[in-house]
């Protein structure tokens, strides 16, 4: 959580007119005035554009923030490493954030270091390792992301740092944001020591917001140690804090921890307290941060589950779903704005070396070996300029198909859901047996849904990232055939598997996968199994999936959905599908799919 201090209290920071006056004296004239091209805007007109962004990202809009940095993208000279170079690419960087378009704004850090190197700035460079620590913490690639923070720790000289021009990273987000990765790998000892190290650093700046975050934080990690009654305390204390700061959304976010610790030691009149007081400061103020909102629900969720109190905790999920839901609708607006301002940010970078090239042209058009250079320059950069073209409209297209299966199989399961609940909760008092049925689909139908979520995530994740085709088929089995006294043989060529790169493509071999297992424990009477995914020819994988049950005959079964439904994933693979099966005999289904 404390990877959101930066982006949401480092704005706190932002400065009046006549303070950024002085704070432009910090750095030489000179050095701001190289950043600016010849187009005849001044630094101060740069800087007012900049300080119009941070305001808007304050507010949560970053469609005007994204026009504000274009002003400043216009006025840039972007061939020179200048201070509001700097800032233009880590303000983009947040965007791309907020956004979760987390490879962009990995690359805006990168080129950010590079300058920050360049200028050899120590603010810059603990701000530009912040940012690569964070983006990498997102990525959960946690090695890298202790690398960078500690790197970006190591530029904070004692007895402290000058004021910069805009906001930067100061050292309590780092700690915080250390503190996050030690978390996540469960070094609570280590996650501890940086939470205070954030609290402390935080009270020299007289910041409530980051010590409220920072102290609940840190009650979150003494609860894994072992240690209740502090927690207890330090948590209290940090709901406190953000209550008289008014920093309602971390309030709110203290008041659901608290309600999982209480809960979870076995309190649950205090922790029904906390669950009720959270949703009183959530209807008081309807648009608090969607962050700390989820977070707050989510662990009411953990604490109503330790209560079992299950009804509450369906209509919570159903809550969070909703939530969710309209985040995600509003992220999608906001992509739009974002992927076309960058893209127009792209092409004018590509405009301003097309141009350069051009006057190296004119200048050195006698010297044959100069223009073959700058020809092949300009191919290189067209190919870099269409490629990356591509891959935005690659990753416009794939954003399109997930949110096309999101309204389709997500969107259906959420309104069965509410449909059920309703109508459980106008029988609850008429009819507990009818109330108890429809429970009961709550809970099934919810596991349903979660699966299905994992199975999209599973199914999108790069290779070096994503458990293994046999494993997770494996954990599937255990669960579903070893109960039944199945047993289950496993041959699965993960190299084949990795040869299919697209997400459907990878969603729907596992589907098709788990629902020949679902029929094998729903109807075989097998004792034995096998499920194979190999290579069978060039070109060609072979999906087989068998038992030793008691068979069908196929012409006096009509297809089911099941059936119908392996058939028709497969044949969207362009693949061919096969059911062979008799009474007594067993069944076979066996598929041959072309390799991508």
């Amino acid at each position: 959580m404390l990877r959101y201090l930066l982006l949401l209290s480092g704005f706190l920071l932002m400065l009046s007119a006549p303070a950024q006056q002085e704070e432009i004296q910090h750095f030489p004239y000179e050095l701001l005035a190289s950043s600016i091209n010849d187009k005849g805007v001044s630094p101060d007109t740069v800087l007012s554009y900049f300080i119009k962004a941070d305001q808007c990202m304050e507010i949560d809009r970053y469609d005007s923030a994204e026009y504000w940095l274009g002003k400043v993208g216009d006025g840039l000279a972007f061939k020179k490493p200048g201070v509001f170079n700097y800032y233009y690419h880590t303000r983009q960087a947040e965007v791309f954030y907020y956004n979760d378009l987390l490879q962009l704004g990995l690359q805006q850090s990168n080129r950010a270091l590079t300058i920050a190197q360049q200028l050899n700035d120590s603010l810059f460079l603990a701000d530009a390792y912040n940012f690569l620590g964070l983006f990498s913490l997102n990525l959960e690639k946690y090695e890298d992301a202790e690398k960078y923070l500690l790197k970006g720790l190591s530029f904070f000289q004692p007895p402290g740092y000058r004021k910069p021009l805009l906001a930067l990273s100061k050292p309590y987000h780092l700690h915080g944001n250390i503190g996050e990765v030690y978390t996540k790998l469960k070094y609570y000892e280590k996650a501890l020591f940086h939470f205070r190290r954030s609290l402390e650093e935080a009270a020299k700046e007289r910041q409530l917001r980051p010590q409220a975050l920072a102290l609940i934080s840190a009650g979150e990690v003494l609860f894994e140690l072992n240690q209740s009654d502090s927690a207890i305390s330090t948590l209290s204390k940090g709901k406190q804090m953000a209550l008289e700061n008014k920093d309602f959304d971390v309030a709110l976010f203290g008041y659901g921890v608290l309600a999982s610790v209480y809960a979870n030691k076995g309190l649950f009149k205090e922790a029904g307290i906390a669950i009720s007081s959270g949703a009183d400061l959530k209807e008081r103020n309807p648009q608090l941060n969607p962050f700390y909102t989820l977070l707050y629900m989510q662990r009411v969720v953990s604490a109503l589950k330790a209560m079992k109190d299950f009804e509450a905790v369906s209509v919570m999920q159903a809550e969070i779903m909703n939530t969710e839901q309209e985040v995600r609708r509003k992220n999608n607006v906001m992509i739009e704005d974002v992927l076309s301002a960058g893209l127009k940010n792209e092409n004018r970078l590509l405009q301003i070396e097309i141009n350069e090239s051009k006057e190296k042209d004119k200048n050195n058009r006698i010297r044959i070996a100069g223009l073959i250079i700058i020809i092949v320059l300009l191919v290189v950069s067209g190919l870099y300029y269409r490629n990356s073209l591509q891959q935005k409209l690659k990753l416009a297209g794939m954003r399109e198909k997930i949110s096309q299966n999101l309204h389709d199989d997500i969107g259906a399961s959420i309104s069965s859901l509410h449909i059920y609940s309703s109508i459980a909760q106008d029988a609850l008092l008429k009819n507990p047996v009818k109330a108890g049925t429809l429970l009961e689909r709550i809970t099934e139908q919810s596991l349903i849904l979660m699966e299905n979520m994992n199975d999209m995530v599973w199914s999108m994740k790069s290779d070096k990232d994503v458990m293994p085709l046999g494993t997770r088929l494996k954990n599937f089995g255990s669960e579903l055939l070893t109960v039944q006294d199945i047993k289950c043989r496993y041959e699965i060529d993960e190299d084949a598997f990795r040869l299919f790169k697209g997400f459907e493509e990878r969603k729907n071999i596992l589907l098709v996968i788990k629902e020949a297992m679902n029929n094998i424990s729903k109807y075989s009477q097998a004792k034995e199994a096998a499920v194979v995914f190999k290579k069978c020819k060039e070109g060609f994988v072979e999906l087989i999936v068998e038992d030793n049950g008691k068979g069908f005959e196929e012409a006096l079964i009509k297809r089911g959905n099941g059936l119908n439904n392996m058939s028709n994933r497969i044949k969207e693979m362009k693949g061919t599908f096969q059911v062979k099966s008799a009474n007594g005999k067993g069944t076979r289904i066996r598929a041959v799919i072309p390799i991508p």
